[in-house]
């Protein structure tokens, strides 16, 4: 596809997005077929239909799904410590900035950010004293937008605090590899392609404070790369991600790499709050 039909795409995509937003309900998919060809008419748009409309409605499941939270009130948690801190929303604001530069409306980044923050507090303060382990499961439907809340999700963490963040992204390479291009661009702010390594997405941002990974577009974890760097958890100022596949090798290198190299005495990875986000948690379930 040229340069032209691509942005004449974008915009048209975009101005249905935009159409919809002003609907009073949530619109189906036939809905938005109809309004698609309706809009198409009017702008003299001939590419693609199926693409945009699969895109409005990633835009409005995500938008419009506010969800509901279903919470053990029995634990002992505040989840309204995220509005108790002060906290610099550097990743949070950059990420939700790149995704305006998408042409995402304004209406959806504004939904998906009150909807990680929501998350964000059903997770635990990771400047907590002591040990702990909270766990959460987000059910969405098929491409609802749920990569764009997860990753949403884990600039804000950072910005609370959150210094360690595995995300599991199913058991294929193809699928690891699209997750890493994705979290580069929304996250991370540079190509983690070690021969093209340029800022990209988010990282286009002056200043961005890029976080470190130890995984790439090429590479899964695995305990040499990861030794020879010789790096540490408790080195960083900034967070740490790694992209992998949810296979026993490399959970198995995650584990011992992360015994080996920042392990305590007690044999435990103390003052490193973590998060852990399973991609495929319906796909060989840990």
């Amino acid at each position: 596809m040229s340069g032209n039909k691509v942005e004449s795409e974008k915009n048209f995509t975009s101005a249905l997005i935009s159409a919809l937003s002003l609907l009073p309900g949530t619109p189906m998919r036939q809905d938005v077929e109809q309004k698609a060809a309706s809009l198409a008419a009017v702008f003299g748009y001939e590419g693609p239909i199926d693409s945009v409309v699969h895109e409005a409605m990633i835009a409005i499941d995500t938008r419009m799904g506010a969800g509901v939270s279903l919470v053990d009130v029995a634990a002992q948690h505040d989840e309204d410590w995220v509005l108790k801190r002060e906290i610099d929303w550097t990743y949070s604001q950059a990420y939700e900035g790149f995704l305006k530069r998408e042409r995402w409306h304004p209406n959806v980044v504004r939904s998906l950010s009150d909807v990680g923050t929501r998350i964000l507090g059903h997770l635990q303060d990771p400047l907590s004293e002591g040990s702990w382990d909270r766990r959460g499961l987000v059910i969405g439907h098929v491409q609802s937008g749920k990569t764009a809340n997860y990753m949403g999700l884990i600039a804000k963490a950072a910005d609370a605090g959150y210094k360690f963040i595995i995300v599991i992204a199913g058991i294929h390479n193809n699928l690891r590899k699209q997750t890493q291009e994705r979290i580069d661009e929304g996250f991370v702010g540079r190509s983690s392609d070690p021969d093209n390594c340029i800022p990209i997405g988010v990282g286009l941002d002056a200043d961005y404070p890029h976080p470190a990974t130890l995984t790439n577009i090429y590479n899964d974890f695995n305990q040499k790369t990861a030794a020879q760097s010789g790096w540490k958890l408790n080195d960083f100022s900034k967070p740490i991600i790694l992209i992998i596949k949810k296979n026993v090798r490399t959970l198995d290198a995650l584990h011992n790499w992360l015994k080996k190299m920042n392990a305590q005495g007690d044999g435990r990875i103390s003052d490193v709050p973590m998060l852990m986000i399973d991609d495929e948690a319906d796909n060989a379930s840990i």
